[in-house]
């Protein structure tokens, strides 16, 4: 329904990466190695859940970009419902990343 070939995909978690930097866009190999470091998984063993590998949170917002509803999105990622407002910082990432028309219109009529 809302599917991007796996390379674009892969491409444009790269761009975004290459972007905004690796200490706020956490791959999945980063946590990986990260909680290799910290011992067992201790961030999916605590009481709010496990870190959100970067990759899944643009694997959310697109579908969101092109009109799907939030709510049919959480059980697909296995993720809690509430968890999608702390996603609205991937849209600030593919802003910077991109540069769309519209956006730069709006920023230089204020």
């Amino acid at each position: 329904m809302f599917w991007v070939p796996k390379e674009d995909f892969e491409l444009l978690c790269e761009l975004i990466c290459n972007k905004v930097g690796i200490d706020k866009f956490w791959p999945r190999s980063y946590l990986s190695d990260r909680d290799r470091n910290v011992g067992n998984n201790a961030h999916s063993n605590s009481k709010v859940g496990g870190l959100i590998p970067s990759e899944i949170k643009v694997a959310i917002t697109i579908p969101i970009f092109a009109g799907a509803l939030y709510l049919d999105l959480a059980p697909l990622f296995r993720i809690v419902t509430g968890h999608i407002y702390k996603i609205v910082e991937v849209i600030h990432w593919i802003l910077v990343t991109f540069e769309f028309l519209l956006v730069m219109w709006l920023q230089d009529w204020q």
